[in-house]
């Protein structure tokens, strides 16, 4: 069970969550419009290329670290919320808002502002991340509980 008495399977059931969430999202994100530009624009950031030089290799690379960092972003902020003395704050809730926030305004904040898209784009890239990062913390929310119980 998820608790403090095990930090580390916590994060090692969050990181497993987290990859696994990741590739139930792909195909889903793979049809949208914008699903993975994210990703794209993230390989492209790391390696300082253009969007239209990364290969989906590369783009798929991107993808999987993006989500096992976010992975432990959960099981951290899940363990920080399960140590508060805090009856009505639910962990995998908080955790999971905790990993939106974060993918929401890292990528907005450090990623996005340096790659050149037009304004439309970049509107619209920033709306499909707000419901990719709700959608990936939603089903972390759900994911890692039921992992922990199985385990």
């Amino acid at each position: 069970m998820l608790g403090l008495g095990a930090p580390f399977l916590t994060l090692w059931l969050s990181l497993a969550g987290a990859l696994l969430a990741a590739t139930l999202l792909f195909p889903l994100l793979y049809f949208m419009r914008e699903g993975l530009t994210p990703a794209y624009v993230l390989a492209a950031r790391r390696h300082g290329w253009s969007i239209d030089e990364v290969s989906l290799g590369r783009m798929a690379s991107a993808y999987a670290l993006a989500a096992g960092l976010l992975g432990i972003v959960f099981g951290v902020a899940y363990l920080g919320v399960a140590a508060l003395p805090i009856d009505w704050l639910i962990p995998p809730v908080a955790a999971a808002a905790t990993v939106t926030s974060v993918m929401y305004f890292l990528f907005t904040r450090l990623v996005l502002p340096d790659v050149d898209l037009d304004t439309d784009r970049t509107r619209l890239l920033k709306l499909q991340l707000l419901a990719t990062a709700f959608l990936y913390g939603l089903v972390l929310m759900v994911l890692v509980p039921t992992l922990a119980l199985s385990a």
